[in-house]
């Protein structure tokens, strides 16, 4: 009997443990359900706000203050645009478009004169008022579609200095003498260089991992594929028109469109204006949406339609230029207040093709 009653009360508490033990691990207590319900909120809130708030819009509200009554209304912007939708202006005629209407429901001849004699101070002063909310609320300019000016009122306009390094090494005769000369003495009294020759032959192969970092050293350049041949003194020679690759270069090239031109100097892209008939380097206009970066860039891809390649050098421009509008320039409607032409020179290496 003591052992049937030992056991059955084994039995009990392993039935209360099991039992206790599985509806603590199939339950949740009140802390806990807040808690989960409170991550779940914070998770919602973020994607609200993500899509509510993904593009910043804000604007300082604004106030008017009605000097009779002294009564004072304050108004959020972004709601009156929310509720008066209107188009993006693209052009200066669609200004003048909405400017003449505006104007002949307010009786006025211009922004600033009405049309009748007998007019108050303070009904032009709400006029001009209801003149500038009407733009400011109901348009939205596209920055796109209009030139970039400064505070001095010039138009900004972006330029490219691509310039070519010397390909070839020129010296003086008298340089060469010295060096001709030099070369002897120090042979006859010091050293001389020339037994040396075939052991500096296996000396040169060590340094072919830093030849091969310069791309016109490889042969699997397309730029050092050659595409003329010439014969001199019964050889032939095969010159490759987009290496600047000294051995691979025509020193007697005078075409001033190759880029095998003037070898020894330092050449530079030029481009005729169509207008002035003058040689320049390429301009190109700035728009208000644009970079500096970005017009650059655009100007560049005019230039080579993507066959050659360029290397930027330094974030801030070289120089910069003054000048007058051109007669054409002139009768453009978007330099229309603007007194002339700020140019900002950019500039780059010719790199490939």
């Amino acid at each position: 009997p003591f052992k049937m009653k030992a056991l059955s009360m084994r039995r009990t508490l392993l039935s209360r443990a099991v039992v206790s033990s599985n509806t603590r691990c199939f339950s949740y207590s009140q802390k806990e359900l807040d808690r989960e319900y409170q991550i779940f909120s914070k998770k919602l809130n973020i994607l609200q706000m993500y899509n509510q708030y993904k593009s910043f819009e804000y604007e300082k509200p604004e106030m008017t203050i009605d000097k009779e009554t002294g009564d004072v209304h304050i108004f959020d912007p972004m709601e009156e645009k929310k509720k008066n939708k209107g188009g993006i202006i693209r052009s200066f005629d669609e200004i003048n478009e909405e400017k003449e209407k505006l104007l002949e429901e307010l009786d006025m001849e211009d922004m600033t004169t009405p049309k009748s004699d007998n007019w108050k101070h303070e009904e032009m002063v709400k006029k001009a008022e209801k003149l500038r909310r009407h733009y400011m609320q109901n348009f939205n300019v596209d920055p796109s579609q209009f030139y970039c000016f400064s505070r001095d009122f010039l138009r900004i306009d972006i330029g490219l200095i691509i310039q070519r390094a010397p390909i070839f090494l020129h010296m003086r005769e008298k340089d060469i003498n010295f060096i001709d000369k030099r070369s002897n003495i120090m042979n006859e009294y010091h050293c001389d260089t020339k037994q040396f020759i075939e052991e500096f032959r296996e000396v040169s192969k060590l340094n072919e991992d830093i030849l091969n970092k310069n791309p016109y050293h490889s042969n699997m350049n397309t730029d050092n594929h050659p595409t003329d041949f010439k014969g001199e003194n019964g050889e032939e020679h095969s010159y490759a028109a987009a290496s600047k690759q000294w051995y691979r270069v025509d020193p007697t090239c005078q075409d001033m469109k190759s880029l095998h031109y003037a070898g020894e100097d330092r050449t530079y892209l030029i481009v005729k204006n169509k207008f002035t008939g003058e040689w320049e380097f390429p301009v190109s206009k700035m728009m208000m949406s644009d970079t500096f970066f970005k017009t650059k860039l655009n100007l560049f891809n005019q230039l080579s339609d993507n066959k050659w390649r360029i290397t930027f050098f330094g974030s801030a421009p070289q120089v910069h230029t003054l000048r007058e509008f051109t007669k054409v320039e002139e009768e453009d409607r978007l330099n229309e207040s603007l007194k002339g032409v700020r140019t900002y020179f950019f500039g780059a290496h010719h790199r490939r093709g």
